[in-house]
This record gives structure tokens, C-alpha cells and sequence, in this order.
């Protein structure tokens, strides 16, 4: 779990360490130079050129610090930085004194009126403008940098957040353009990720995001933040064998009508398919054949159209009866729905019910007199378009902070949040979280409904899955973003419904090990996230029915993918491996590592991460495109979840020793055993 802060927050904790502890300014820079150089290095060849964009602060001391450690590691690197106007920080002046050092490696540039062009030969960009801080848009000579940055289609490295960007929002500052928005290939930020990289434009700019660790020890951190879910957190615990549907909760749905069936359908189907024992469609009777034939594993609850007190009479001791409600997908705001909606709303408010409203019953809600308050047991699922109804302000009001908007519903409704959007913004009265997972794909018709039938299977089956609040919205927004991305990879972007979101929610594992998110970094050095489990689940056997695993140091990890009796029966296996990798060639995205072996997939074996499965070729010393043989070994890494088989020709028996040599170039990032 990542939690983000705040610029300010971050800004007075850093001033904390420096006064306590006595850490200076330039230590701190130093550390967050050593970050930012590692991932730019991957970028860079010796004999080529760098170019760092250096504000007057602090970030500009970290561009110049980071170009410094790189012209010290490759000697024949050229640097060229592009210096803003006015008087530097006192950090930042110390930081030219040690570049000066290197002469004619160093090209410095005082910026004047007009942006000069990007020189030639420019291997990377590393972007130190202007910092997390920001509050007013890029204009005159920094305008003009980013606008020839953008189109110089050159790799670019941002120091805490790209320039013109705000750090709390990730949408530029009021009066700003994307225009003056430097568009990153990576950032690197420090302590914890600032809530601007992954809202609004942020995702969209910022590349791949790496948080790198800068020495504030956690005693000293005392700021909230949204919490984040990554690799390793726990969704839900493992179905136990000996259970039954009752344990699972049963589900009301007041949804659908005349037109709009569908909508009913999705969100019953999604119910069903998260879990819930029971799901009824309470509905107008039109619709009800038409539910019954989409979702024949629900019942239904047929509703008079044009008898609002009868319709009521039928759905309050459904109400009384059910563990959970959801309302509004489909509804419509004609008679009947206008009608039991406002019936339900002061019932809700007196009775203990988890509920999730969502579309016409928000809508309805907006255009009623008086505002409800629902004692923090609803959960609200609005779109921008629904959320400016609920608040009387426009969808750009909405856009500009969606979380001031989010706290705004939170705080009017007394109630749970869901602000949905390609980030979605979660509030609970126990914690405030982001959902990163998703796809462009879910951009379609019924996604939302999908979501509230998720969500309502979760409030229903709340006691068996021990999960609650903020919590419970970081696992229904997980598995609809997870089941998008697996749908999307099957279907395709444009080609995915929301019919095809809900058939991929039950391949959704129960932990945490892929998502959109998946660039998020711990400790930046390694790229390779830590695994963390939430704190309300002790990582072990008992809590998340794993076998654990053994660790070097003696430590006990959670191992969250298959047993060794599994594993072992790949060996032997003959297959055929397509090499996308050929030995001798770089990586994709990590330059510095040089494959020691050719390395591909088995098109036919899907693995635990729903890829083909991958495969080292050993033995086998020039590139190839195909290889045929057997599989000798797998390498089951136990900080990942993506096991590698490794095949050699038949009858070659190599020794662990010898994989773990063939293998170090990727392997090394990674503790894992060897099973033969």
C-alpha cells in the first residue's frame, strides 16, 4: 500500500527532518540526485549529451546534482544545461560549484527572452523547472521550454513532478494549458507520490513513476494521504471450503426500465459475479423477461409501473429482508422511479442498510428540496456529469479538484464517495484512497452499473470478507478495474463491453498482481515493487490461506501463487518458445540490463499474470526466433508473481547453479528458488 501527500505536507515534513535531526537541505538533494540519476542513466550512452532544465530552486538543484553523478559515471558525457533567470536557492548555487568542476563537459545557458532549439544529439531531458509547489501556470521563457520539449520527442526524466503541472490536483494551475505541461517519460519523486502524479492530467504526464526513498524515516511522517493499492495487497481472503451462499449475503437491486434493461442485467450479473449468495432485481414487470434472460441466476421482483404506493408496498419488506441495496442503474426518472426513490431516501436514512446509489437514483436525489443524510452507511457512486448535478456546479467545476468535489458530496450527503473517472476518488469516514486501476476501455456505456453491482456484493458479504469503509471502495473499484484491464487485453480497447468487463470479474485474483498502477516503485534502485500486505490482514497461512515461504534471512513471506507440487508439473513439458527477446539485445524500458540468454513466451500456457507464460532458452548461444526443447526448470520467484519456465534442449540437465548464473542479468532483482 502507497499512501500520497500532499506538497505542503511534504514541504513542512522535510523542514522537520532538517530541524530535528539535522539532515541539510544539500543532504536531502543529494539523495534525490542519486534517484533521479539512476533512472536517467538507462537513457544515456557514454560520448552522448544530457540536457537538464534547471528552475531557481530546489528542483533545479536536483537536475544539476543529478548531472553531475552522471557526467562522474560516464566519462565522456557531454552536459547541457538551460538556466531560468533570477537568483538561485543557496542549495542550488552550491550544486553549480561542483558541476563547474567538470569544464568543457558542461555547457551552461542562462535562459534570456526566447527558448533557444533543443541542441543536437540530446540523449535524455532531465526535467527541473519547477517543483510540486507550483501554483501558477508556466508562462514566458518556461512556456516557451516546454512547448520545444514536447516537440522534440526526446526521452524526458522529471524531477518530483513534470513542469506546469500542480501537485495536488495533476491538472495545471487555474489559467494554465496542457500546452505548459512538460510531458515526462518517467518521474521520480520522493517519500511518498504526490496526489497530482496520478489525478486529472498527471497519469497522462508523468510516465512511468518511480518513488524514491530520500532518508525521512516514518517517526517523522505524520501527514494523511490517499491510500493506494500495488502489487501484493490483499482484495479479498479465499473463499473458505465448507461455506454456503448465505455467507455471501444476498443483494436488492432497484434498477431498470422501459429501455434500459440492460442496465439492470450488468448490474446483477456483476453482483453475482463478485460474490454475492443471493441477488433479487426488484424491477418494472415489462422488464423483468428481459432481466430473467441476460441474468437467469437472479430472481425477480416485478413492480407495478404505474402504482407507486403498491410498487412501495412490495419493495419495503424486500428491503427489510436483504443485507445490501443498490438503486439507480437504469432506473429512469419517470413516475415510478421518481416515486419510490423518494420513499427510499428517508428510509434509508433510518434504517441500517448498506446501500450504493448510483445514475437516476443520485439524479433524483439532486432535484429533490431537501438534502438526505445518510449517517456515512451509503455509498455514492457519481460520474462528473451526476456529481455536478448533486452539487448545482458545472462538469469543469467538477473536473477542476475532483477531490475537493468528492469531500464536497462526502460532507453534503453525510456519506461514502465514489467519484468515478479514470482515477476514482474514494471517501469514507476511516481514510481517503485513489483507485489507479482501469483502462480506457471501461470509457463505455454500463461500466457504472457494473461497478454498483460490485460494490453491493461486497456491502452484502462485508462480514465474511472482513473489509469495511475506505477499504471495501479500494476493493470493488480494484476488481472493476482489474476485470476491465483483463477484458480489454482479450477484446480489445475499442472492442470491450461492459458485458465483457463482467465475465473477466471472476478471473480477477484474490491479491494484488497486476494493474494500471503496476510502475509504481519502492525504494526506486531495483524497480521492483515491494510487496505489502494491508495492516488489517497479518500475512500469514491462517488469514490468507497461503503457504508461506521461507525466506534467506529467515523471514516468512507470504507466497501468493501456486505450491511447489504445481510448479513441478511444467518439467519435463515439451514446447515450443517464440523469443521476442534475443540474446544480446536491451530492454525495453530498462537499457542498462542485456539479455544473457534469448527470451520469449509459450503461446499455449497462460500463466498466473493472464500472459503467456515466459521462458528463458538455455544453452542455446546465438539469437534465435523460435526454440524447441523441454523445460528444465522453473524459477519461482517469491517477491513476484511472474514465474519463469526455462527450456533447454532434451536431455541437458543444468544445474541451479548454472540457471542462477544464465539468468543473474534479470534474476538478480528478484529472490526466488530454483525448482528442478
Amino acid at each position: 500500500m502507497l499512501y500520497t501527500i500532499l506538497p505542503s505536507d511534504m514541504k513542512r515534513i522535510e523542514n522537520r527532518v532538517m530541524e530535528k535531526t539535522g539532515v541539510s537541505a544539500l543532504t536531502l538533494m543529494e539523495r534525490a540526485a542519486e534517484a533521479v540519476a539512476d533512472i536517467t542513466a538507462p537513457y544515456l550512452r557514454d560520448g552522448g549529451k544530457l540536457l537538464a532544465l534547471c528552475g531557481t530552486g530546489n528542483n533545479g538543484g536536483d537536475a544539476i546534482a543529478a548531472a553531475r553523478i552522471l557526467l562522474s559515471r560516464y566519462s565522456k558525457l557531454e552536459a547541457v544545461v538551460w538556466q531560468l533567470p533570477g537568483e538561485t536557492s543557496a542549495e542550488t548555487a552550491a550544486q553549480w560549484e561542483k558541476l563547474a568542476l567538470f569544464g568543457r563537459r558542461v555547457s551552461r545557458l542562462t535562459l534570456g527572452e526566447a527558448a533557444p532549439a533543443l541542441p543536437v544529439g540530446i540523449a535524455c531531458i532531465v526535467d527541473g523547472l519547477f517543483g510540486t509547489g507550483l501554483n501558477r501556470p508556466l508562462q514566458g521563457i518556461a512556456l516557451e521550454i516546454a512547448e520545444r520539449v514536447n516537440a522534440g520527442h526526446v526521452p524526458v526524466v522529471a524531477v518530483d513532478i513534470p513542469s506546469g503541472l500542480n501537485g495536488a490536483t495533476g491538472n495545471p494551475p487555474d489559467g494554465g494549458t496542457l500546452s505548459g505541461v512538460i510531458r515526462a517519460t518517467e518521474t521520480v519523486t520522493f517519500h511518498r507520490p504526490k496526489p497530482g502524479l496520478f489525478l486529472g492530467d498527471g497519469p497522462d504526464y508523468c510516465g512511468r513513476v518511480t518513488v524514491a526513498e530520500i532518508g525521512i524515516g516514518p517517526e517523522w511522517d505524520d501527514a494523511p494521504g490517499f491510500a493506494v493499492l500495488t502489487k501484493g495487497d490483499l482484495l479479498l481472503p479465499p473463499r473458505k471450503r465448507n461455506t454456503h451462499k448465505g455467507d455471501y449475503g444476498s443483494v436488492l437491486l432497484l434498477v431498470g426500465s422501459f429501455g434500459m434493461a440492460g442496465a439492470a442485467a450488468l448490474s446483477a450479473m456483476a453482483a453475482l459475479r463478485t460474490g454475492a449468495g443471493l441477488v433479487t432485481v426488484a424491477c418494472p414487470t415489462t422488464v423483468v423477461p428481459t432481466v430473467q434472460a441476460l441474468c437467469p441466476c437472479a430472481t425477480c421482483l416485478p413492480l407495478p409501473e404505474t402504482d407507486v404506493e403498491t410498487a412501495w408496498a412490495l419493495l419495503q419488506p424486500a428491503l427489510e429482508r436483504t443485507d445490501a441495496l443498490a438503486a439507480g442503474c437504469g432506473l429512469g426518472r419517470e413516475a415510478l422511479a421518481a416515486g419510490l426513490i423518494k420513499q427510499l431516501v428517508p428510509w434509508l436514512e433510518k434504517h441500517i442498510l448498506p446501500a450504493v446509489l448510483d445514475a437516476d437514483a443520485l439524479n433524483l436525489i439532486a432535484e429533490q428540496k431537501r438534502t438526505p443524510h445518510f449517517e456515512g452507511r451509503v455509498v455514492m457512486t457519481p460520474h462528473p456529469g451526476e456529481a455536478a448535478r448533486l452539487l448545482h456546479k458545472t462538469v469543469s467545476g467538477i473536473l477542476s479538484d475532483t477531490v475537493e468535489s468528492a469531500h464536497k458530496i462526502a460532507t453534503k450527503y453525510d456519506a461514502k464517495v465514489v467519484l468515478k473517472g479514470a482515477e476514482s476518488i474514494l471517501i469514507a469516514k476511516d481514510g481517503e484512497a485513489i483507485n489507479l486501476f482501469g483502462t480506457p476501455a471501461m470509457a463505455k456505456g454500463g461500466s457504472g452499473d457494473v461497478l454498483t453491482g460490485i460494490l453491493a456484493a461486497l456491502l452484502a458479504g462485508h462480514d465474511t470478507y472482513g473489509t469495511a469503509g475506505v477499504r471495501l471502495l479500494q476493493t470493488g473499484c480494484a476488481l472493476h478495474g482489474l476485470a476491465g484491464i483483463l477484458a480489454a487485453e482479450k477484446c480489445g480497447e475499442r472492442g470491450m463491453l461492459a458485458t465483457d468487463l463482467c465475465d473477466a470479474l471472476g478471473r480477477v485474483p484474490d491479491v494484488v498482481d497486476r494493474c494500471a498502477a503496476e510502475t509504481l516503485v519502492k525504494n526506486g534502485a531495483s524497480r521492483v515493487p515491494n510487496v505489502e500486505f494491508p495492516a488489517a490482514y497479518e500475512a500469514s497461512e491462517e488469514t490468507t490461506g497461503l503457504k508461506p515461504v521461507e525466506m534467506a534471512d529467515g523471514s516468512i513471506h507470504p507466497c501468493i501463487r501456486e505450491t511447489e507440487r504445481g510448479l513441478r508439473a511444467a518439467l519435463g513439458r515439451r514446447v515450443r518458445v517464440t523469443v521476442d527477446r534475443p540474446l544480446g539485445t536491451r530492454h525495453p524500458e530498462h537499457r542498462d540490463t542485456v539479455y544473457g540468454l534469448n527470451y520469449g513466451y509459450v503461446a499455449d500456457v497462460l500463466a498466473a499474470d493472464n500472459e503467456w507464460q515466459d521462458a528463458y532458452v538455455y544453452g542455446v548461444a546465438k539469437p534465435v526466433e523460435f526454440f524447441e526443447g523441454e523445460v528444465v526448470a522453473v524459477i519461482h520467484r517469491l517477491n513476484d508473481v511472474e514465474d519463469k519456465w526455462v527450456v533447454a534442449k532434451p536431455g541437458e540437465k543444468p544445474t541451479a547453479e548454472e540457471i542462477r548464473a544464465a539468468t543473474a542479468f534479470a534474476e538478480k532483482y528478484f529472490q526466488s528458488e530454483i525448482i528442478l
